[in-house]
Formats: C-alpha cells, sequence, structure tokens
C-alpha cells in the first residue's frame, strides 16, 4: 500500500554551515547583563565595519531562505534589523521565548558546545500517548548542538529556549539577529482593498 505523509504546515528551520574564522575576538564586545546571561550593549552589532564579512554571509542565507524555501515574493524585501552577540557562563540559560516585530530571526555560533538551543513547538495536544522514538512529526521538542559557523534561521514567532550547561563547561557565544519587510509586501490583498 502507497502512502504520503504530508507535512502540513511545518515550522522549517534552515541550517548551513558559514565561514566565522575571520570574525573578532567575542571577548572584545561590551557586554551587560540581561534576563540571566550577558548580551552585547549593542543591538546593532553586525552593522559594525568590524562584522560586515559576517553579516554578508547570513544575508546571503536569509535571502535563500525567504525567497527559495518560504517562496517570498522579489517585490518584497527583507533587512536584517537587530543583531546582539550572547555570552552564556556555564550555568546560564536564555528563558523560552520568540522574537516579536521581526519576520526571520536566527543564530550563528563560533564552537562547540554541550548547551543546545531548544526549539519548542506551540501546539495543544489533546492527548498524550507513549513513543518509540521521536521525529519532526511528534516531537514537542527539538534540540541543535552550537558548532562552528553554524547558522539558524526560523519564522520568529517559534519559541525556543537555551538550557544551561554545568560548571565545567566553557562560555558559550553566539549572535542573534532578526528581520522585517519593505518594500511591496501584500500587493495582492491591497489591490483587493482599493476595489
Amino acid at each position: 500500500m502507497d502512502y504520503v505523509t504530508i507535512p502540513l504546515f511545518s515550522t522549517p528551520v534552515y541550517s548551513t554551515k558559514i565561514d566565522v574564522s575571520s570574525c573578532p575576538n567575542l571577548e572584545s564586545v561590551d557586554w551587560e547583563e540581561s534576563h540571566g546571561h550577558h548580551m552585547s550593549r549593542d543591538n546593532f552589532l553586525l552593522d559594525q565595519t568590524v562584522w560586515q564579512s559576517l553579516k554578508t554571509q547570513i544575508m546571503f542565507h536569509m535571502e535563500q531562505f525567504f525567497y527559495r524555501e518560504l517562496r517570498a515574493s522579489p517585490d518584497c524585501k527583507i533587512n536584517m534589523t537587530t543583531s546582539v552577540a550572547n555570552k552564556n557562563y556555564p550555568a546560564q540559560s536564555h528563558p523560552r521565548h520568540s522574537h516579536a516585530n521581526s519576520i526571520i530571526s536566527g543564530c550563528v555560533y563560533f564552537d562547540y558546545h554541550p548547551a543546545k538551543i531548544r526549539f519548542v513547538r506551540r501546539s495543544y495536544n489533546q492527548i498524550k500517548y507513549d513513543m518509540t522514538d521521536y521525529n519532526y512529526f511528534n516531537s514537542e521538542v527539538w534540540e541543535i548542538a552550537p558548532e562552528p559557523g553554524l547558522l539558524l534561521m526560523w519564522p520568529s514567532e517559534l519559541e525556543h529556549e537555551v538550557e544551561s550547561s554545568d560548571a565545567n563547561t566553557p562560555v558559550r557565544y553566539s549572535i542573534a539577529f532578526n528581520s522585517w519587510l519593505s518594500g511591496d509586501v501584500n500587493t495582492f490583498k491591497l489591490a483587493l482593498l482599493r476595489l
């Protein structure tokens, strides 16, 4: 018997590797404590000249994700808005959150680290049953471990968190970013409103 399982209304997470070898040392960033971890004081870090190479790579992949995978119209432009560096000392975590006022969010990592990013499905399951194993269809959480040059992007409403690591782990660094749209965002609906 033939069948097809359709990943209806799935949430895409774009994953690729980029070159982070020429990035500045993250220790030189000006840090402040925020919600149990540390963030750069600069909320537009990737706009600095020293980070332009990294921003260029990220924007290439953001456009791949937006236009090739999500099939957005080329009349609608996607632009990076905020970008911050994150620094987690041992035993620090990021609470569960999503990114408001953004279309696509993402992060890039610089080292291997045991503290994974955990994506959380935000849907209501009436009945919970035991499973023999987990996959994209039945999981309520999905974890991805940081590694050098790993770039992840996802729709900004997808909730995620970072687990805390034990006291013997190194500092965990990442740069997170958000985006917004410009240009003709939805000309079809605008045309209907004019009728």
